[in-house]
């Protein structure tokens, strides 16, 4: 497992930096948030889950996180948790990966690549 510390609310998404990868996510109504790492674009089950502490991971409306040792092309989702009040724009899923509005790259796996 990595070592994770509170991160930096900025900048926004998957930042590189000499320690590690600080991610950053906006949700202005999230109770919740978990940082899923993958080993492959094929994997189902992430190979860590992060749980985010909103004491420690949140500032304002940004939750972020420092995970010591990542490197450029790690693959990460998200699984938000909140409110599900479709009449006020709330659509929280706590069961569906999301991805990070903010990414730089989507990895696909293979077979999808083909169809």
């Amino acid at each position: 497992m990595n070592e994770i510390f509170s991160g930096r609310g900025f900048p926004i998404g998957a930042t590189v930096t000499e320690a590690g990868v600080n991610f950053c996510l906006f949700s202005k109504n999230a109770q919740s948030v978990d940082l899923m790492l993958f080993d492959s674009p094929e994997a189902i089950t992430p190979i860590q889950v992060i749980s985010l502490d909103p004491r420690t991971n949140r500032t304002y409306h940004y939750w972020h996180v420092l995970v010591k040792g990542l490197k450029a092309g790690q693959l990460y989702g998200y699984r938000v948790n909140g409110p599900n009040d479709p009449a006020r724009g709330h659509r929280f899923d706590p069961e569906q990966v999301l991805l990070d509005p903010y990414a730089k790259a989507v990895a696909i796996p293979a077979e999808k690549k083909s169809k």
